[in-house]
């Protein structure tokens, strides 16, 4: 994904600190000297500098500029996942853990990053005593209960508990958001599906309830399918829906794994994604290379949750961190 230009310029300051280019007590550049000298609006010029101020690395004085702010950022970091940091670095993607890992490790600026595994840190909590703060990589709903009380060392990422602090996409908004572009731009008649694992998963739950508000608000009859994990599964239990093919067909999933077999079944059932089934899933940006097919789906931008930890790791204990990361969607189609 291209990276906003607000965030480079940040990012820019943020390294000139770290690099000591800029050191505590320098005076920033003026907003009209960065306006200058990056070609952008005043606006974006704005947003670089609430960025800077919510991540506490400036201080402003009025009348006077805004001035670098006295901080140690020489920090010990443990990064906790239930995979091994291998297992992201080999893979090409461009939407997944890696980006998320690699941009942690390239802005990490004096921190030192560890990876640990989750298994290690439930057995014996007391590893994080070596730790300024850790970085819970999307953890389930036991394991959140469980961390609940380290809520001042560590933040969660691609989850949203009230009682901790995290980074992530808001995947409610986003299904919802999905299924409300469909709802208000096809026919009243569409019937309207929502395609769900037996899947009781934080992520999964939040999908589902954003598409139930939408159809709620809407006042949209809609079904609930369980369908299944095999390929075969899946499509057997789309092939059972008791489709009108007739009328416009709204598909909402919840992940990409569902979508080839949700292509099988339009193929056996005469149906054209983008014509008379409209179809959406999360994070499938090789559709139209993998399938010929172009499916609107939520890409998720795992980058910038990297960079968002780890430029609010210093804000630990001191306020809460709790952080959407702008998702994406592409390839909406009603027509």
């Amino acid at each position: 994904m291209r990276i906003p230009k607000y965030i480079q310029i940040k990012d820019k300051i943020l390294a000139d600190i770290r690099d000591k280019k800029l050191n505590p007590g320098d005076r920033l550049p003026t907003r009209e000297e960065l306006i200058a000298e990056y070609g952008v609006a005043r606006t974006t010029i704005a947003r670089v500098f609430e960025e800077l101020d919510r991540l506490g690395v400036v201080q402003g004085q009025r009348g006077s500029g805004t001035y670098v702010a006295s901080l140690d950022i020489s920090l010990k970091i443990c990064i906790i996942s239930s995979h091994k940091e291998k297992e992201y670095n080999n893979k090409q993607e461009p939407n997944d853990l890696a980006g998320m890992f690699n941009s942690m490790i390239n802005s990490n600026g004096e921190m030192h990053l560890d990876f640990l595994g989750e298994g290690v840190v439930l057995k014996n909590s007391k590893v994080l005593d070596d730790y300024d703060a850790a970085v819970w990589v999307q953890p389930d709903d036991e394991t959140m209960k469980k961390i609940s009380g380290l809520k001042n060392k560590v933040i969660v990422t691609n989850r949203y508990p009230d009682d901790l602090n995290f980074v992530s996409t808001n995947h409610r908004q986003a299904i919802n958001e999905v299924t409300k572009h469909y709802i208000t731009n096809c026919d009243k008649k569409s019937q309207i599906f929502f395609l769900s694992h037996d899947d009781q998963s934080f992520v999964m739950r939040q999908r589902k309830e954003g598409f139930i508000k939408a159809c709620s608000e809407f006042q949209r009859f809609y079904r609930i399918c369980e369908v299944g994990y095999s390929y075969d599964e899946i499509l057997g239990s789309l092939l059972d829906l008791p489709l009108d093919t007739k009328k416009p067909i709204i598909m909402i999933s919840p992940s990409c794994n569902l979508t080839g077999a949700v292509l099988s079944m339009a193929k056996e059932r005469g149906l054209e994604i983008n014509k008379n089934l409209f179809y959406a899933d999360f994070d499938n940006i090789m559709s139209l290379q993998l399938s010929g097919v172009r499916i609107s789906t939520v890409l998720q931008n795992y980058a910038e949750m990297g960079r968002v930890v780890m430029d609010s790791i210093k804000l630990l204990g001191k306020k809460p961190v709790q952080v959407f990361v702008p998702y994406k969607i592409i390839g909406l189609e009603t027509e």
